[in-house]
């Protein structure tokens, strides 16, 4: 048995590049999800990002009240 799609999935990496970027929005957009927002993780040592945090909602899952895109 498949496990349930979640309405909501958060994708991270240290690799915080264009190119990386660029390809998990393209897999999630191609598995139906819908970019709510991008967190950075700053390091004080440089002025690039350490991190990225990529939050996702399925449209079909959530309600209208329940959105990210809501909040």
């Amino acid at each position: 048995m498949s496990e349930p799609r979640r309405p909501i999935r958060v994708m991270e990496t240290m690799d915080v590049t264009a190119e990386t970027l660029e390809k998990i929005l393209n897999e999630m957009h191609g598995e139906g999800y819908m970019l709510d927002t991008i967190r950075f993780a700053m390091s004080d040592a440089s002025r690039r990002p350490a991190m990225a945090f990529l939050i996702f909602c399925d449209p079909k899952a959530i309600t209208i009240s329940e959105s990210c895109a809501a909040s």
